[in-house]
């Protein structure tokens, strides 16, 4: 399978998700460390996204899904 990058919605184009889960930063290309939520066992990530001065912990499935599927 063929790695698809798209832009998470939201945030001003400085993130990017893969179809295969993983999140980048849009400008340097690094790569958004993972880190497991408790209660669910979902994966999530912490972004600064738009003009934010803080971050902003958002679930990895959203970003595919924003991303691939469209808003819900």
């Amino acid at each position: 399978m063929r790695t698809e990058w798209r832009t998470i919605p939201n945030t001003n184009g400085r993130y990017e998700v893969s179809n295969t889960g993983v999140i980048r930063n849009s400008k340097t290309q690094k790569i958004i460390v993972q880190t497991r939520d408790n209660k669910g066992g979902y994966l999530q990530v912490r972004i600064y996204p738009e003009t934010w001065k803080r971050q902003f912990r958002i679930h990895v499935h959203n970003c595919v899904t924003r991303a691939f599927v469209g808003e819900k």
